[in-house]
């Protein structure tokens, strides 16, 4: 049997990436963007997803399908192409600061990876990371995209702790921290009890792909450990999709 790891477009091909006999391999898969066809005969196809699962079989046939429907696609503009799939079209700078040079145009609005890769094979686009300052009219280009943004405690500072788990959590404060805690009068403890239960209360309703950051141990904010977009103080981060080759 084999077991799906990932799959990564390419303008011209995609990639596979599997596990098989404890081994990782990785099947490319040809596409002609111009004619929106891929090169692999449906015998080979039958025959290569065969040892997969049947939810994985749907993941592989899914982007095989995208290619095949859009074959005969028009050539769309990318304001035409985001006003179809109801995202968002930005204009983008190479210049540093904002400053207007070399404008093109970007899709941002995506609510995950697998959104932005399928739009992507759609109509033969490349993810490119974008960043903005507040006050700045224009996105800036800063190179391509091969993955969600990693959120963690680390980018925010020091005093600042991660937790993703919730009995982990409670386990770690009372074995590790409460021992060692020094109270004064009920109410310091009162106080202290008040911060940790709404941390712990926050992991309880963590979603699968949620973290809760905390600073100097009170609950900060709850996010996303993977995600499209990031803000950190005046700096504001979005991966989007462009025009290939530019």
């Amino acid at each position: 049997m084999k077991n799906l790891i990932k799959i990564k477009h390419y303008p011209s091909n995609f990639e596979i990436a599997y596990e098989e006999n404890n081994e990782t391999i990785v099947h490319s898969l040809s596409y002609d963007g111009l004619k929106g066809e891929l090169t692999i005969k449906e015998w080979e196809k039958d025959c290569f997803i065969a040892d997969f699962d049947e939810i994985d079989q749907e993941k592989i046939l899914d982007y095989m399908n995208i290619y095949e429907i859009f074959a005969d696609k028009e050539e769309l503009s990318l304001g035409e192409i985001a006003d179809i799939e109801e995202l968002e079209y930005v204009e983008t700078t190479s210049g540093t600061n904002g400053y207007p040079q070399n404008i093109q145009g970007a899709i941002i609005g995506f609510e995950d990876w697998e959104q932005l890769e399928k739009i992507a094979i759609k109509y033969n686009l490349e993810a490119i990371n974008l960043h903005r300052r507040d006050g700045w009219q224009l996105y800036e280009r800063q190179g391509n995209a091969s993955e969600p943004y990693k959120n963690s405690s680390s980018d925010y500072g020091d005093d600042y702790c991660e937790y993703d788990d919730a009995d982990a959590y409670q386990e770690q404060i009372m074995e590790d921290i409460l021992p060692y805690a020094e109270f004064t009068t009920f109410e310091d403890v009162g106080n202290w009890l008040k911060e940790k239960k709404e941390v712990y209360d926050e992991l309880l309703t963590c979603g699968e792909n949620e973290i809760v950051i905390t600073y100097q141990g009170r609950f900060y904010e709850k996010i996303e450990e993977a995600s499209m977009s990031s803000s950190h103080d005046t700096h504001h981060y979005i991966i989007g999709l462009q025009e290939c080759g530019i």
